[in-house]
């Protein structure tokens, strides 16, 4: 009985059978040639060249064009000859010019591109290219001229009109439990209130706010940072109880609420150096003492003192008041309405020469319209093993949901996997998202 597996087991003995194996080798020359011949238009002109037919019609093809070994090549104005780039291969040689040699600017791709290769509109596509690339847009920080020009906010000449909060801190935690610092800076006198406390939460900054309240009156605006504290549901209940409008500053734009980060560095070198030698954790008892020096200090921002500015008389600082006694029977009142005035004026004046500085650094900024998909600077970098440098500058996409005033957009997170958050951020912080589309 034979086995159905009789072949297999008892195969046909093969002997002398010889297998070939054909290696391509697709050479660079190779690639451009067959991507030449699939090009219409490059076919077009290789048929003109072949027919050497010359005439009014052809003579420019002659001119600017040469067939030689069966490529086509771009004359070009020094002399030399570069390969024509058909359209459906463009993209693989920026890739080539780009990606695999080490991301540089549109500028050295041009360069290197040029060296070899000539298409019609290059610095066009290319530039698109360069800014579309995804690795670019989020590694790569601009290194032109900085956007957005300073927008002075407005000083109304009334004494804690506007004030500006701010948390300093943390230090080391004291015998009393401080660990921060509340600062609030009155806008237009520059008088100054800091408060030790305990940490950034929200019931802290609305009872020192509270104290300023029954002190000055209440506020018609308040400055702030983003910070917890200030984005409360607590917080902005309390403004809408005594009808206050809080503004947030951008994302990351310590320019916005520069009185506070003026002051902040003030009084942190004003606390280190005098409670030097002393006990660190009672830091906190030399706060008050600082708020008076700050308070009776001569300010060029007010070309007065904040003290001054708010009750129109130069008191006497506790640590002078027994050198001014001896000296100083009584008070020198001045004529309030005349200092706020000339204040008024000074500050305005500081404004624009502020303004003239910081806008020489800078440029207008790009605007964005609602819709647009842009990628936000990452202004903060989780602490980790490796360099910050190789992190990413970029995140995004985001979307702009909303078009704000001095150069603030709100932005909404279009990224997988993250919520639908949405924040405002400087035009200076964002970037345009760039999407690649080969328009021939």
């Amino acid at each position: 009985m034979t086995h159905v597996d009789a072949l297999s087991r008892n195969p046909i003995a093969i002997t002398n059978l010889e297998l070939e194996v054909f290696q391509i080798d697709l050479t660079e020359a190779d690639w451009i040639t067959a991507a030449q011949l699939h090009d219409e238009q490059i076919c077009r002109i290789r048929n003109i060249l072949s027919s050497k037919v010359r005439n009014n019609e052809t003579k420019l093809y002659f001119d600017k064009y040469e067939l030689k070994n069966d490529k086509l090549y771009r004359k070009l104005d020094d002399g030399t000859k570069a390969w024509v780039v058909p359209l459906a291969a463009r993209m693989q040689i920026c890739r080539l010019c780009h990606d695999d040699s080490g991301h540089l600017g549109v500028e050295k791709v041009l360069q290197r591109i040029r060296r070899n290769y000539w298409f019609a509109k290059m610095r066009k596509f290319v530039t698109k290219y360069v800014n579309a690339c995804l690795n670019c847009m989020y590694y790569k920080k601009c290194s032109s001229k900085r956007q957005c020009k300073l927008n002075p906010i407005e000083k109304h000449p009334i004494p804690f009109h506007t004030i500006h909060v701010d948390h300093v801190g943390p230090f080391v935690t004291s015998k009393r439990k401080n660990k921060y610092i509340f600062v609030i800076v009155d806008a237009f006198t520059k008088f100054t209130i800091i408060e030790p406390v305990h940490d950034q939460k929200s019931k802290h900054v609305i009872k020192a706010l509270t104290d300023v309240i029954h002190l000055f009156g209440v506020p018609s605006r308040i400055i702030s940072d983003r910070g917890t504290a200030f984005t409360s549901r607590t917080f902005k209940m309390f403004c809408d109880t005594y009808g206050i409008r809080h503004v947030l500053n951008a994302v990351a734009t310590p320019r916005a609420n520069g009185q506070c980060e003026r002051y902040n560095k003030t009084i942190v070198s004003a606390l280190s150096t005098t409670a030097a030698g002393k006990d660190e954790r009672d830091w906190d008892r030399y706060v008050k003492q600082i708020q008076s020096a700050l308070n009776t200090s001569f300010n060029k921002g007010i070309n007065s003192t904040p003290m001054v500015a708010l009750i129109g008389y130069n008191s006497k600082h506790a640590a002078e008041a027994t050198v001014l006694s001896a000296i100083q029977n009584e008070i020198d009142r001045l004529d309030l309405e005349e200092v706020r005035h000339k204040i008024s004026g000074h500050i305005e004046d500081d404004q624009k020469k502020q303004k003239e500085r910081y806008d020489k650094s800078r440029r207008n900024a790009t605007q964005y319209n609602e819709g647009d998909l842009v990628r936000v600077l990452i202004t903060s970098i989780p602490s980790t093993r490796t360099s910050h440098k190789l992190h990413a500058k970029y995140k995004g996409p985001f979307r702009v949901t909303k078009k704000l005033s001095n150069d603030r957009y709100e932005v909404e997170d279009l990224r997988e996997g993250f919520k639908r958050k949405r924040t405002v951020v400087a035009a200076d912080q964002v970037k345009a998202w760039v999407t690649l589309i080969n328009d021939n």
